[in-house]
């Protein structure tokens, strides 16, 4: 819908459509995107359906604490309650800031900087860390 509204020039219907625009989880999938098998499919005790609508990246750590480099980033940057279903646009920027070092941390660019708007002083310095032991530089654009 968000694609159409930039095509509207009527103002007043523009806003009217903004307003009154309501997001329906699909009962489904419960938001997932995941198909039928999803509910067949087992991680441990829980369906990859339950696991996709419920889990948290404490969980993803759970079945293998070695698994990534992005996810042990994203346990030291404060970040293991975020839902895996949670949607990038719906976190807070410090949470999408946070995620975006950890993801760098995954495929690292030597000699690179990352500019982020972490706020938190405790975080900042986990992710230049973080960054640092990477080959690239961290660079915060909050002055806190």
């Amino acid at each position: 819908m968000y694609l159409s509204l930039g095509k509207i020039k009527d103002r007043a219907l523009k806003e009217s459509l903004k307003s009154n625009f309501r997001q329906i989880v699909c009962s489904k999938c419960r938001g997932t995107g995941a198909g039928w098998e999803a509910d067949v499919a087992m991680i441990g005790r829980r369906s990859v359906h339950g696991f996709l609508a419920t889990g948290t990246l404490r969980d993803v750590l759970g079945i293998n604490e070695r698994s990534n480099v992005s996810l042990l980033a994203a346990k030291k940057l404060g970040l293991s309650g975020v839902k895996v279903s949670a949607r990038i646009g719906d976190l807070s920027s410090e949470v999408q800031n946070r995620l975006l070092v950890a993801a760098v941390v995954g495929e690292p660019l030597h000699e690179v900087s990352i500019i982020s708007g972490i706020s938190d002083a405790r975080s900042k310095r986990i992710a230049a860390g973080i960054l640092s032991k990477n080959g690239m530089h961290f660079l915060s654009d909050t002055k806190k």
